[in-house]
């Protein structure tokens, strides 16, 4: 087993995790809780499968800058050819 190494997950720190409503994915209510070892477990998968799709999160945001700066400019044009008209 790979051991996760990253300052989120020191050991040596106290950690708070929030759960929200104290019910489970099935709307049952959660009677036993997770144990620390078992919260951080989750949130290491979680926070890997992130970075494993960092490149298709970091291309959404470009794709998604672009479109609102396009967007912007088409009204920045807009109002100009408007203001030109008015002239």
């Amino acid at each position: 087993m790979t051991q996760f190494v990253h300052s989120l997950f020191n050991k040596n720190k106290s950690k708070e995790v929030f759960l929200g409503d104290e019910f489970d994915e099935n709307s049952d209510e959660i009677e036993n809780f997770p144990t620390e070892d078992q919260l951080l477990d989750e949130c290491e998968k979680t926070y890997r499968a992130f970075l494993f799709k960092i490149e298709d999160h970091l291309h959404n945001i470009q794709k998604e800058a672009f479109e609102r700066d396009q967007n912007c400019m088409r009204l920045i044009m807009k109002r100009l050819k408007n203001r030109v008209k008015t002239l």
